[in-house]
């Protein structure tokens, strides 16, 4: 299991008025699942992409046990990300798509076949591993997604609003999937939701990010006892 520390992290972009970060400072506790909750714009998806790699920051650091992984390419990371978008690839069957990274990492058929069929039932998709990503539901794409980062086994999982595309029984049973899973596996998981509702649903700790900074990180409940401003206050007082 991994901890995550996001120390002082900053990132502007290019031709902005204001910076996405200013100075995000938090530290993910080890195998559980946290979910980084705010409006539109304040920077959680921009977070989660420094995190993985894909972006690198103006200033700050971000450590998996203490180790600096700011400078490490993102395939080094042992961090893996699901996007909104399931992002298959539609000239492999499912199979190969879940194991297509495994590949990459130099594991032989026989291997990467032991790892594949069994992901495939603890995401339900049985049976479909020769199915193209065009055959498929939109649910049963997005548990795919899900699934070939998990077969990866990585240190951190990443969840970028995975659930937004699909429709409310969906959601659900996701919601319900992706917690079964994270309990299972123990991969420290942080997933990215602007839905109050959802990240009291599934997280252990919920991280509020506003005007790019933490405004308050801690157990559901808290938000709702001991908001720690107005700010906080407001944001959760459609639901309180």
């Amino acid at each position: 299991m991994t901890a995550l520390d996001l120390r002082g992290v900053r990132k502007t972009y290019a031709g902005a008025g204001a910076a996405a970060l200013r100075g995000l400072d938090l530290a993910v506790e080890s195998g559980g699942l946290t979910a980084l909750l705010g409006p539109s714009g304040c920077g959680k998806t921009t977070a989660m992409k420094l995190i993985a790699g894909l972006l690198r920051p103006d200033a700050g650091d971000i450590l998996l046990d203490g180790q600096s992984i700011r400078d490490l390419a993102p395939e080094r990371r042992g961090v893996a990300m699901v996007f909104q978008e399931p992002l298959l690839f539609p000239h492999l069957t499912l199979a190969g798509n879940l194991g297509f990274g495994l590949r990459m990492r130099g594991l032989s058929a026989p291997e990467i076949a032991a790892r594949v069929a069994p992901m495939l039932e603890r995401v339900r998709l049985s049976g479909l591993g020769d199915r193209r990503p065009g055959q498929l539901s939109g649910g049963q794409s997005q548990r795919a997604a899900l699934a070939r980062a998990l077969v990866l086994e990585p240190r951190l999982l990443l969840l970028d609003e995975p659930l937004s595309s699909l429709d409310a029984s969906l959601r659900d049973e996701m919601r319900g999937l992706i917690r079964d899973l994270q309990r299972e596996t123990g991969i420290t998981t942080l997933i990215v939701t602007h839905d109050q509702a959802e990240a009291v649903v599934m997280a252990d700790r919920i991280a509020l990010i506003l005007e790019g900074r933490v405004a308050q990180h801690g157990p559901p409940e808290d938000f709702y006892r001991r908001p720690a401003s107005r700010a906080v206050a407001v944001f959760f007082g459609g639901v309180n």
